[in-house]
């Protein structure tokens, strides 16, 4: 019996299956995809190790289908192996989407790996899209070739997505967004430096007046501004003075917070890190680093804002969620850690 010759009809019908077995089910449709059934199991494997296999043969097969849609190389003759990859590629994404209900097969994975997993499951389908888009076009002008580099990049990306959630991990992952807490903390920190520099020039900014006046409103209020400029001088100093104190005080404790972050990553991204945790401590650890970052910075910003009406009132709810959440953080991190004394230290300075 002789072999089926691959004509351009072939490949037509594989780029709908793309689309009817994928986009159509669950482009941009995450309750689509955390439904999928699976009968997948695995055997000495892990979801994560399955996946970085999938990452490499994606990349792979998407390789050599971008080289053979190439339109010099795109004809009547490659058809076959323009079939091969393609079909390679469509069965290696059904096993990816077999292998999704694994990662939320009982409680193994943080919702932050989760989450990115998601997200790189959400940008794939955006890039097979793109494939559709490009073989339809190519399909019909075989020297189109507008949408090829671009699809093929899009699942390179998705396949650098996987490697990293693959090669990170539950702990790696947390240390990664700890990183990002950390410089918004050394933002917050460069802020209140900059205000201790100069304080009642920062603090003055929130006493000028609108400079955007017409010429009749400016006549109307230029009067006020005279005497009213000796007052607000004097307010200005009383801010400066309620605030500075506060604002000393602020900056050691978001020095200690970075620290805080930065200790706690460098343990969990160690050769050696905790094997004592559950996923919940690490759900409420990434939930709290969060929370407490943008803390600091609300808290910053509020002191940055004060005028003549300004109290410690107005800081006080902000500095309480803020303790809240650190000796929330402490605690986890005290029964995650197998050292327990530079925690002491920091709640003792705290």
């Amino acid at each position: 019996m002789s072999e089926v010759k691959i004509s351009l009809e072939h490949l037509i019908e594989l780029k709908s299956a793309i689309e009817s077995e994928f986009l159509a089910r669950y482009k941009d449709n995450l309750e689509a995809i955390h439904n999928i059934e699976s009968k997948t199991k695995l055997q000495d494997s892990t979801p994560l190790i399955e996946l970085s296999k999938l990452s490499k043969l994606l990349r792979s097969h998407s390789t050599k289908l971008g080289i053979i849609l190439n339109p010099e190389t795109f004809n009547e003759k490659n058809h076959e192996a323009t079939y091969k990859e393609l079909k390679a590629i469509i069965d290696t994404s059904f096993y990816l989407f077999s292998l999704l209900p694994l990662f939320r097969k009982g409680k193994l994975y943080t919702q932050l790996l989760l989450t990115q997993l998601d997200n790189s499951i959400l940008k794939f389908l955006n890039s097979l899209q793109s494939l559709c888009k490009e073989l339809d076009s190519k399909y019909h002008n075989k020297e189109f070739d507008e949408e090829r580099l671009m699809c093929i990049g899009m699942i390179w990306s998705c396949c650098d997505d996987w490697d990293a959630i693959s090669k990170l991990g539950n702990l790696g992952i947390l240390a990664e967004s700890f990183k990002s807490s950390s410089k918004l903390i050394r933002d917050v920190i460069d802020e209140v430096e900059e205000f201790l520099e100069d304080p009642e020039s920062n603090i003055g900014q929130s006493f000028d007046f609108d400079d955007d006046f017409d010429s009749e409103e400016e006549n109307d209020v230029v009067t006020l501004k005279k005497d009213s400029k000796e007052k607000e001088s004097n307010n200005a100093e009383d801010v400066v003075a309620l605030v500075l104190p506060i604002m000393k005080q602020w900056k050691v404790k978001v020095v200690l917070l970075r620290t805080l972050f930065n200790s706690f990553r460098n343990v969990i991204m160690s050769k050696d890190p905790p094997k004592i945790y559950t996923i919940e401590m690490l759900d409420d650890l990434d939930k709290l680093h969060i929370s407490i970052a943008g803390l600091a910075d609300n808290f910053t910003c509020t002191i940055y804002m004060a005028d003549e009406t300004f109290t410690k009132d107005d800081i006080t709810e902000e500095s309480d969620e803020i303790n809240k959440a650190v000796k929330q953080m402490l605690s986890i991190i005290k029964n995650i850690k197998k050292k327990a004394s530079d925690k002491n230290e920091f709640a003792n300075v705290w």
